[in-house]
């Protein structure tokens, strides 16, 4: 992917990769640059397929980046990931189906977005680095 992909929003980008309209509120979130974010937002409004923008423009911009989807229950995890799946296959990001994995997705730029269950305790995700770490459904 050129540089020029890059020189607008990530919002823009995504809008015009993806062929989606966003609302204003989704632009903030997927443009912001906090380090910790926070959306709490009603049903069905569009959160899941917000984020899951925001992680693959991530993924694509930052070679060698590390990102993990967690939630109590690998089912709820691997909602997120499969949406990111889906916004994979109807674009071009040179992925193919050996790159494509049940917990993981591996970029050619060496990216990787990992989704895991955390359990009660999260036992199981100790000592991994990460640039982005998304809980989802943090509320349950």
């Amino acid at each position: 992917m050129s540089l020029q992909l890059f020189s607008e929003e990530p919002a823009d980008w995504c809008e015009a990769k993806f062929k989606k309209k966003l609302y204003d509120w989704q632009k903030e979130i997927i443009n912001s640059q906090w380090r910790l974010l926070i959306a709490k937002c009603g049903r069905q409004s569009g959160k899941t397929m917000t984020v899951a923008m925001k992680l693959l423009y991530f993924a694509v911009r930052h070679p060698n980046c590390r990102v993990l989807i967690i939630s109590r229950a690998l089912r709820q995890s691997s909602y997120l990931l499969d949406m990111i799946k889906a916004l994979i296959r109807g674009s071009d990001f040179g992925l193919n189906d050996r790159d494509i994995f049940i917990t993981k997705i591996i970029f050619p730029n060496g990216a990787i977005i990992y989704n895991l269950p955390a359990g009660r305790d999260a036992a199981g995700i100790v000592g991994l680095t990460l640039d982005i770490l998304v809980i989802d459904e943090a509320a349950y």
